[in-house]
């Protein structure tokens, strides 16, 4: 115990719960992967918000989500992909309203 200071220091990352062996919610991280992601030399990162698997049985719905960030290149994303923004709003909005959907036929 005496070492976990030096050995956090030396091969810690901001959040970091040593005693758990993992970071308990990503949201500790995010100003630091914000920094890594800008500054820093992380091209990305993910974000992990593991839900509890008790409630989830108990309600059947999730209550955790992870999230991929990347750095933002700079280069024009409609350029590359082809997608503008009022397309991927309209795929979004169909994706949403398939999941309503679904839930509802589940009630």
């Amino acid at each position: 115990k005496k070492e976990l200071k030096n050995f956090i220091e030396k091969h810690g990352l901001h959040g970091w719960a040593p005693t758990q062996g993992h970071i308990p919610s990503a949201v500790p991280y995010v100003g630091h992967m914000i920094h890594d992601l800008t500054d820093g030399d992380l091209n990305r990162a993910m974000l992990i918000g593991k839900g509890s698997l008790f409630l989830g049985r108990l309600t059947n719905l999730f209550d955790g989500v992870s999230v991929i960030v990347e750095r933002n290149t700079g280069k024009d994303a409609e350029a590359e992909t082809g997608l503008d923004q009022e397309m991927v709003r309209k795929l979004l909005a169909e994706a949403m309203k398939k999941v309503a959907s679904d839930i509802l036929e589940r009630e």
